[in-house]
This record gives C-alpha cells, sequence and structure tokens, in this order.
C-alpha cells in the first residue's frame, strides 16, 4: 500500500494545483516562449519548407505566434492577436497572398474574428468573435423592426 491508499497499484494523488502537462499544451507553452513555434506530429519535418514559404510574406510572419500541423498534411497558424488562420493542403502560397490581400484592403485581421479558414480556393469563411456575432444579430433584429419584420 502507499500511503494508506485501497491497494498496491493505486497511483497517490498529484497535489493540487499540479496538472501533468500534455504535449500539446507543453509545446503551446514553447511556441510562445520562442515566438514562433510548431506544433503536431511531423512538424519539426515539414517545418523548414513551411517557413521558407512564410518568409515571402514578411507581415504574416511578424504576427506569427505558433504554426499548428494538422494530420501531418495542412497548416493552421496562430497569431499573435489570437486569430486562427487554416490554411489548405495544397496552393499554400495562393491562401497567404489571399490573405495578404484581404487585410490589406478589408484590414480583416484587425477586426474581431477569432478565424479565417483559407482551406477552400473558391471562397473565405471567417469566424466572428461571440461579441461581434452578438451585435450582427442585433443589427439583423433592429433592421427586421424598421422594415416592418421584412428583412
Amino acid at each position: 500500500m502507499i500511503n494508506g491508499s485501497c491497494g498496491p497499484s493505486r497511483i497517490p494523488p498529484r497535489p493540487v494545483g499540479l496538472r501533468r502537462p500534455s504535449p500539446l499544451r507543453s509545446g503551446l507553452l514553447v511556441a510562445i516562449e520562442q515566438h514562433v513555434g510548431h506544433l503536431g506530429r511531423g512538424a519539426e519535418r515539414q517545418a523548414k519548407d513551411f517557413l521558407g514559404i512564410l518568409d515571402r510574406y514578411p507581415d504574416i510572419r511578424a504576427a506569427l505566434r505558433a504554426s499548428v500541423l494538422v494530420a501531418d498534411r495542412r497548416w493552421n497558424l496562430r497569431l499573435a492577436n489570437g486569430i486562427d488562420v487554416r490554411l489548405p493542403e495544397n496552393d499554400v502560397e495562393g491562401a497567404l497572398d489571399r490573405l495578404v490581400a484581404l487585410d490589406r484592403d478589408k484590414k480583416l485581421l484587425s477586426r474581431d474574428i477569432v478565424a479565417v479558414d483559407l482551406r477552400l480556393p473558391d471562397r473565405v469563411t471567417v469566424r466572428l468573435s461571440d461579441a461581434a456575432a452578438q451585435a450582427r444579430e442585433d443589427a439583423v433584429k433592429e433592421k427586421k423592426k424598421k422594415n416592418g419584420g421584412d428583412a
């Protein structure tokens, strides 16, 4: 018995406040501390080529907090402002070109959003923050009220 536990196979409890670090949590902390880190299986292997691509986009590279390899085939970017950018498996350069253009023309990365999905070549999907989504919903309701319910 260990410290009065119920049996020899019981593991003593961890002290309160201490958690076993998960690989992702540890990796994310490393990514934050080193400014740019790579998470995911096989990330080290593919990171050199991916960073070579990112070097062609200095504004994105400067805003990068971490890059995450997803399913050993495509990358997500976590920017310093908290926005997640989901890149496609193919034509990463084309997706980054679109992102840079949207940010330049529409100030996309300065908006109240949490994610930009560039995985589909014919569209960009943006996820609003909870506050922005609520504000949009309220604006739509107000517009319906002004138009007599037909918006």
